[in-house]
């Protein structure tokens, strides 16, 4: 799976899950920001397709406590997976850096979403070292569930 570029691995969750083929192969990557959460350097945006509601994140997370920040991004992600009954899409290719505090509040987020059988999807830039450290790790938790798929993709550097 490593080397795969963001599109394909669109594709094969979208295969894996029964999506409807769209139009366009790039309707999963682009559509209207339905939510935007800030938190210091960190931005997340909350986009929503008949397909999946997707989380791109960007920037740093150094918050001591992002847990509060991060609610109501989460509450947001939650609401309208269960409203559309579609699943998540955690795109971190974006994140420049996470601190273990933010470490925490997303694997409360991902145990959450776990517990309401909400599968969902972290992507991250496998050719970032510090990124694929983590993931790896949640990947191992991963196979353990029937929710949670973890996916490295190839970011194409500008």
């Amino acid at each position: 799976m490593e080397g795969e570029t963001c599109r394909r691995v669109i594709d094969r969750i979208r295969g894996k899950l029964s999506f409807p083929r769209v139009r366009t192969a790039d309707t999963l990557l682009h559509r209207l920001v339905l939510f935007r959460g800030r938190m210091g350097e960190l931005e997340v945006d909350v986009q929503v397709a008949s397909e999946a509601v997707v989380a791109l994140w960007r920037g740093k997370s150094q918050a001591m406590d992002p847990s509060a920040a991060l609610a109501p991004i989460f509450t947001e992600v939650v609401a309208r997976a269960v409203d559309g009954g579609v699943p998540v899409v955690h795109d971190f290719c974006g994140l420049e850096f996470f601190n273990s505090a933010t470490v925490s509040a997303i694997i409360r987020h991902l145990k959450a979403l776990g517990e309401r059988q909400i599968h969902t999807t972290v992507r991250y830039d496998g050719s970032l070292r510090w990124q694929r450290t983590f993931f790896d790790a949640l990947a191992i938790t991963a196979a353990k569930t029937g929710h949670l798929t973890v996916a490295p993709v190839t970011v194409p550097k500008p």
